[in-house]
């Protein structure tokens, strides 16, 4: 009795540790799913996103604190980040962490962005679809190093599968490698960075992962989309 009671406090006090490191809430002791999603999607719905820039030169952990200037307030934010080393494109570090962006059931947050999908046209191949989506990179990202020319370096990968985890596609990988004017460099800090492009389905249901990693720094941002190609 005593050992099942001490396992429970132990997984509580995990999911309590994981949620306050992230900035979550820990939900436990109910098996009201439903409930539970209702309340993490009312307590997202509104929230504050502060950013700064970091020299790409401090790689290690970094730990963040907020305060407010006000009373009685709870704080709920992550309590830090990791920066990697700068790598090379073809090192093997680069090519797992994209693997794992690629199968992970969540989605990579080191770089804020969207995806969504636009115009469907017929494929070359008969009974397949040309479907175009693009990929939008948040404000203030910090992409461009401005000692170096306001060099940009993105890798942009997709990839498809079906229901039943088979690859629907080749994995699109694209490189966009960037040397912008100052104030095309301006606009992107300040209007983001929008990537385009597209990927060749026939029909069925598909689980799509869209993944951005920046080459100069080795941050990896991601989104997971559900497809439905008819």
């Amino acid at each position: 009795m005593h050992n099942t009671m001490w396992r429970q406090v132990d997984t509580q006090s995990t999911f309590e540790l994981f949620a306050a490191a992230t900035g979550g809430r820990a939900y436990y002791n109910s098996n009201d799913l439903v409930k539970g999603f209702r309340e993490a999607v009312h307590d997202s719905t509104q929230y504050y996103m502060l950013g700064y820039y970091l020299e790409r030169s401090r790689p290690g952990w970094h730990k963040i604190a907020v305060k407010v200037k006000r009373e009685h307030v709870n704080i709920r934010s992550r309590t830090g980040f990791f920066v990697p080393t700068g790598t090379s494109a073809s090192g093997s570090s680069d090519v797992n962490d994209i693997a794992s962006a690629l199968h992970s059931p969540l989605e990579y947050t080191s770089i804020g962005m969207n995806g969504r999908w636009e115009a469907t046209d017929p494929a070359p191949e008969s009974g397949k679809k040309r479907l175009h989506y693009v990929v939008e990179l948040v404000p203030n990202v910090a992409l461009a190093d401005s000692s170096d020319k306001n060099h940009i370096s993105l890798d942009l990968i997709v990839s498809a599968v079906t229901g039943e985890g088979l690859q629907a596609a080749p994995v699109s990988e694209k490189r966009i490698d960037l040397y912008p004017k100052e104030e095309v460099a301006k606009n992107i800090r300040e209007k983001g960075l929008a990537l385009k492009g597209v990927v060749e389905l026939g029909p069925g249901d598909y689980t799509v992962h869209m993944v951005v990693r920046d080459e100069l720094s080795g941050r990896i941002g991601s989104v997971i989309t559900r497809l439905q190609v008819e």
